[in-house]
C-alpha cells in the first residue's frame, strides 16, 4: 500500500475509499464501497459494459463481501 487517495468521510451513500497500491512492481488502484442490498446496478458492471474503451479503467479483479443481517 502505497498511499490513500481519497476518503469519503461519510456514514451516507457507500463511504468510498481508494487506493493507489503496488503488486511486483506492478501500480493498481484499490477502490473500496459499500453498496446497499436493494442497488440494481453496480459500476463494476458498468465498467464491464466498457471494457476495452479508451481511457476507461480496466477491472482487474472484482470481490463482493456479504454481510449477514442482525446480531
Amino acid at each position: 500500500m502505497i498511499d490513500k487517495i481519497f476518503s469519503s468521510d461519510t456514514l451516507r451513500g457507500r463511504a468510498t475509499q481508494c487506493w493507489h497500491v503496488q503488486r511486483n512492481g506492478v501500480a493498481y488502484v484499490i477502490k473500496e464501497s459499500w453498496i446497499h442490498n436493494g442497488s440494481t446496478t453496480s459500476e463494476i458492471d458498468t465498467l464491464g459494459e466498457l471494457a476495452g474503451l479508451e481511457d476507461v479503467p480496466q477491472l482487474v479483479v472484482r470481490e463482493d463481501v456479504k454481510l449477514r443481517d442482525g446480531p
